[in-house]
């Protein structure tokens, strides 16, 4: 064992942990969304949110700001996230989506999937 800590700590490591987590999307905006998971998602979570809507993909990085039990309705979570302005906006970002949405309109229930990315 102590050989192997020795090779790990003479060399630097990168590893990259994810994991796809379903969820639907309730609200969205120029600056986030509200989501709805079956799963826990800790607040601070950086992921990739991706999202089809009539068949086109919007992708974005966000980072999660809160997760909450919703009382009553069993293992539900309300996740807030929001966008992270790390670029301009691709033309197929969930930010520009949003821009583009009329007043009362959207994607209702869209499948989505948040892929976590764990921070350093």
């Amino acid at each position: 064992m102590t050989d192997v800590k020795a090779r790990l700590s003479s060399q630097a490591r990168l590893g990259i942990l994810a994991r796809d987590i379903s969820v639907r999307l309730l609200e969205i905006s120029r600056g986030g969304c509200l989501l709805e998971s079956s799963s826990s998602v800790p607040a601070g979570t950086l992921g990739a949110l991706s999202v089809e809507v009539d068949g086109t993909v919007y992708v974005d990085q966000v980072r999660v700001v809160r997760c909450q039990l919703l009382a009553g309705a069993g293992n539900t979570h309300r996740v807030g996230a929001e966008f992270l302005s790390l670029h301009l906006p691709a033309e197929n970002s969930l930010r520009r989506y949003a821009a583009g949405l009329t007043a009362g309109a959207g994607p209702g229930a869209s499948q989505l999937a948040l892929r976590p990315k764990l921070a350093d």
